[in-house]
C-alpha cells in the first residue's frame, strides 16, 4: 500500500511540475528541515526556486519538500499593484444616481467595476408658482439646475391680508387755449371747429398694468354715457403719460351737394347779454382702465379715474390765424473729401475752395406766428428749385435747425462765372415753406401753402488747379454722343500729362505691338493708384490697394481671352478714369449712357452686338456700341426705368440698371461658353470670375470716394457690366 501511495504521489507531483516555478537554486537559506512526516529521517529535502513579483502577488522564494510536497513563500519584494486604466462608463452619475465604471489593467489586463455617488440636487432659488392669499396656501416650485425635469415645492402660508389687484387710475387736466379752425373743400363747401386745448396726466396708481381709454361728458351728468371715448396707450403701474388733447367744442360744416347742407355739433351754453363770451362749456374728462389682454377695451372696465370738470368760455371774437416764419442762416460746415470737417465762422467770403470739397449751410427756422406749421424746406442749385425735404411740425414761437448739403459738381456751376483764376461759382439757394399740418398729407400733396420764409442764397468760389472739369488740359475726360438709333460713342481725351506715354503707345499699335501699347498703359496705371493711395487715409489707401490688385488681375484675363488690343483700350480707360477720380472726386464722371439713352431705340438693333474701337490716336481713342441679343434688352429696360423718372431724378435709376447689364452679361457669358472651344473655356470662368472681383472692389473704392454721392459707385458699376457684356458680345 505505501509502495502505491508513493507512486501516486510521484504522479501527481509530475502533473503539477509544468505549472510550477522551476525550482533553481536560491541565494536565500532554506526553511529549518525539521519536521518532514514523509521522509524516513523526518526531515524536509528543500528545493527553492525565485518568483517575479507581479499585479496581485509578491515577488520571493518558494521552497518545495521533496518528500511531504509542502510549499514555504519568502516574500522579498512587495507586490506591484494594478495600473488601471482610464474610467469607461456605463451610466453616469446624475441627481440621484449613482454612475458606473470599470476599468482594465495596463499590466495584467484584469477588469474591476466602481460606482460614483449621485450628485445631488442643485436647487434655484424657487419662483412663487402660485401666490398666497389671505386664506390659502402659496406654492414656492424649485428646479435642479442639472436637470430641470427635477422640481420640489414647499408651502408658503397664507398671508391673511388681501393680495388680490388693486387697479386704479389718478387724473389731472389743466384747460389751456380755445381755438377756432377754418376749412374749405375742393366743392367750395367748408366750416370751422372750436376746440379746447387741454393737457392731461393719467397715472397708474394700481399694481397691473391697464389698457386706457378717454371720457368726455358736455354738460351732463358723469353717472350717464360719456358723449365721446377714444383708445389710449397701455400704462404700466406707476407710470404716467402727459398728453395734449383736443376736444370738439363747436362744429359746422356745409357742403354744395350734401342734402345736410349746414350740419351743426353744439356743445356750447349760450350766454345772452354778455359781448366778450357765446356761451361756455362744462367738459368733463375721465379715463378708464380694461385689463391689459382687452386692447379692444370690450370688457370688464377695471377702474375708473377721478372725474376732471373744466369750465370753458368761449369767446365770441378769436384771433386772426397768423402763419408766419422766419429764417436765419448761422455758418457754412466745409467737408473735405477726406473726410474731415472745417466748421467757418459766420461770414459771407469762406474764400476759394476746392472742387473735392462740399459744403453744409446751417440755418434756424422759426415759427413766428401764432399757428402750428408743418415744414417744408426747398433748395435749388443754379437756376429752378430742384428738391425738397420734409420736416416735422413746428409749434408758434419754437425754433429748430436744419441744413442744406451742396457738393461742388459740375452741373451745379453757374453759367458765365469762369475766370482765369475760377472754374467759377456755385450757388444754393433755400427757403422754407409753412402748410396746416391737419391738411397736409405728403410731399406731392402738401396743401395750401400758408407763409414762406425770406430765401437764402450761398454762393461759393472754386479755384483752378483744385480739378479739372473738361479735361484735355488739366485731366482726362469722357465725352458721349450717339451715333444712331442703336448706337452710341465715348470718346476719351488724353490730358496732357498722359500725353507723351499716349503717343508712344499709338506708334506701337500702329506697327502692330498692342502687347507693348498695353504695358505702356499699365505703368500710368500703375502710378496713379500709388500716388493716389500715397495721399489717402488709411481706409481709403487700403481700398485703393485692393482695387488695384483686383484690377490688374481683371485686365491680365482680357489680355488673355480677348487680346493685346483690348487690354490696351481697358488699361488706358481705366487710366483716364483715375485721373479724372484724382482731379475731380468726388464730382461724378460722365461716364455712363445713361446721358444718350433716351436717343437710342430699344425696338431697332444689328444682327450682332459689340463694341468697335474706332480710332486710337495719341489725343482721342473712340469706341463706338451696338446693342443686340442681351444687350438691347437691358438697354431698353433702362429706358423704361428712365421714363419713371423725372428730370434729373436719374439716381435711382443705377442700382437697377446695373442689374440689368449683369443679367444681360450673364446671358451672353453662358452663350459664349457653350459655344467656345474646350481650351476657351477656362479664359471664359476666370474671366467672369475676375470681373465679379473688380466690382466689389470697384464699389468699396468709389463708395468712399464719392461719399457725397453714392449713386456714383452704382452708376461705375453699372458701366463695368455694360462694357463687358459689349467685350463678349463682340468676341463671340
Amino acid at each position: 500500500m505505501a509502495i502505491k501511495r508513493t507512486i501516486a504521489l510521484m504522479l501527481s507531483l509530475l502533473l503539477l511540475l509544468p505549472l510550477l516555478p522551476e525550482l533553481v537554486p536560491s541565494a536565500q537559506a532554506a526553511p529549518s528541515v525539521e519536521g518532514c512526516s514523509a521522509s524516513p529521517s523526518g526531515k524536509h529535502d528543500w528545493g527553492g526556486r525565485p518568483r517575479d513579483p507581479w499585479c496581485d502577488y509578491a515577488g520571493g522564494t518558494v521552497w518545495y519538500c521533496n518528500y511531504c510536497h509542502k510549499y514555504v513563500f519568502e516574500e522579498t519584494t512587495p507586490a506591484l499593484g494594478h495600473i488601471w486604466g482610464p474610467r469607461e462608463y456605463t451610466g453616469y452619475a446624475d441627481c440621484e444616481h449613482y454612475g458606473v465604471f470599470h476599468q482594465t489593467c495596463a499590466r495584467c489586463g484584469k477588469q474591476t467595476t466602481g460606482n460614483d455617488k449621485p450628485l445631488g440636487h442643485d436647487w434655484d432659488e424657487g419662483k412663487v408658482t402660485k401666490a398666497p392669499t389671505a386664506t390659502e396656501d402659496g406654492e414656492m416650485t424649485y428646479t435642479c439646475r442639472r436637470d430641470p425635469s427635477h422640481t420640489k415645492t414647499e408651502v408658503i402660508p397664507a398671508t391673511g391680508e388681501d393680495n388680490s389687484p388693486h387697479p386704479a387710475l389718478t387724473l389731472s387736466a389743466s384747460a389751456g387755449e380755445v381755438t377756432l379752425h377754418k376749412y374749405e373743400w375742393s366743392n367750395d363747401g367748408g366750416g370751422y371747429d372750436i376746440d379746447l386745448h387741454t393737457m392731461e396726466t393719467v397715472t397708474n396708481a394700481g399694481d397691473i398694468p391697464l389698457q386706457l381709454s378717454r371720457h368726455v361728458w358736455y354738460n351732463k351728468d358723469v353717472s350717464e354715457e360719456s358723449d365721446y371715448y377714444g383708445y389710449n396707450d397701455s400704462l404700466e403701474p406707476d407710470g404716467t403719460r402727459t398728453e395734449a388733447e383736443l376736444t370738439l367744442l363747436y362744429s359746422y360744416y356745409a357742403q354744395i351737394d350734401d342734402p345736410y347742407n349746414g350740419s351743426i355739433i353744439n356743445h356750447i351754453i349760450s350766454t345772452p347779454g354778455d359781448p366778450k363770451y357765446r356761451g361756455y362749456c362744462d367738459v368733463s374728462i375721465c379715463y378708464y382702465g380694461y385689463d391689459i389682454d382687452d386692447t379692444d377695451r370690450k370688457g370688464e372696465i377695471l377702474c375708473k379715474s377721478n372725474v376732471v370738470t373744466l369750465r370753458v368760455y368761449v369767446p365770441n371774437e378769436f384771433e386772426e390765424a397768423k402763419p408766419e416764419l422766419t429764417i436765419k442762416w448761422d455758418y457754412d460746415e466745409i467737408l473735405h473729401n477726406d473726410g474731415t470737417h472745417v466748421i467757418h465762422e459766420i461770414t459771407t467770403e469762406p474764400g476759394i475752395l476746392a472742387l473735392n470739397d462740399g459744403a453744409i449751410a446751417w440755418f434756424t427756422v422759426t415759427n413766428s406766428g401764432n399757428v402750428p406749421l408743418r415744414l417744408v424746406h426747398y433748395y435749388a442749385y443754379g437756376d429752378g428749385w430742384t428738391g425738397r425735404n420734409v420736416y416735422s411740425t413746428l409749434s408758434p414761437g419754437a425754433s429748430v435747425q436744419h441744413s442744406e448739403f451742396t457738393p461742388f459738381l459740375k452741373t451745379f456751376l453757374t453759367p458765365g462765372t469762369e475766370t482765369e483764376e475760377l472754374f467759377g461759382t456755385t450757388t444754393v439757394s433755400f427757403y422754407c415753406a409753412g402748410y396746416d399740418p391737419e391738411t397736409y398729407m405728403d410731399e406731392e400733396n402738401p396743401g395750401e401753402e400758408l407763409c414762406r420764409t425770406e430765401t437764402i442764397t450761398r454762393t461759393w468760389k472754386l479755384g483752378k488747379g483744385t480739378g479739372s472739369l473738361d479735361g484735355g488740359g488739366d485731366c482726362c475726360a469722357l465725352t458721349l454722343e450717339t451715333v444712331s438709333d442703336t448706337e452710341a460713342k465715348y470718346i476719351l481725351h488724353t490730358c496732357s500729362a498722359h500725353m507723351e506715354t499716349a503717343e508712344a503707345a499709338e506708334k506701337l499699335s500702329l506697327a502692330g505691338d498692342w502687347a507693348g501699347a498695353a504695358e505702356l498703359w499699365r505703368g500710368e496705371t500703375e502710378e496713379l493708384y500709388a500716388e493716389m493711395a500715397e495721399n489717402a487715409g488709411e481706409a481709403l489707401a487700403e481700398a485703393l490697394n485692393e482695387d488695384k490688385e483686383a484690377f490688374f488681375e481683371y485686365a491680365d484675363a482680357v489680355q488673355a481671352l480677348f487680346g493685346d488690343e483690348e487690354a490696351a483700350e481697358l488699361l488706358r480707360l481705366r487710366c483716364a478714369k483715375m485721373c479724372c477720380v484724382m482731379s475731380t472726386a468726388p464730382i461724378r464722371l460722365p461716364s455712363s449712357l445713361l446721358g444718350v439713352y433716351e436717343e437710342l431705340d430699344a425696338s431697332e438693333s444689328f444682327d450682332a452686338g459689340g463694341r468697335e474701337i474706332g480710332a486710337l490716336t495719341g489725343s482721342n481713342s473712340e469706341v463706338v456700341e451696338h446693342y443686340s441679343g442681351h444687350a438691347a434688352k437691358a438697354m431698353a429696360d433702362t429706358r423704361a426705368l428712365l421714363d419713371k423718372y423725372a428730370d434729373g431724378q436719374t439716381d435711382g435709376v443705377f442700382a437697377q440698371s446695373a442689374e440689368y447689364w449683369k443679367s444681360a452679361l450673364d446671358g451672353t457669358v453662358n452663350s459664349a461658353y457653350k459655344a467656345a472651344e474646350k481650351s476657351t473655356k477656362p479664359l471664359i470662368a476666370t474671366w467672369s470670375l475676375e470681373l465679379n472681383m473688380l466690382c466689389d472692389a470697384d464699389e468699396e473704392l468709389y463708395t468712399q470716394l464719392y461719399f457725397t454721392d453714392p449713386a456714383v459707385a452704382k452708376e461705375h458699376i453699372m458701366d463695368l457690366y455694360r462694357e463687358a457684356a459689349l467685350l463678349l458680345a463682340e468676341a463671340e
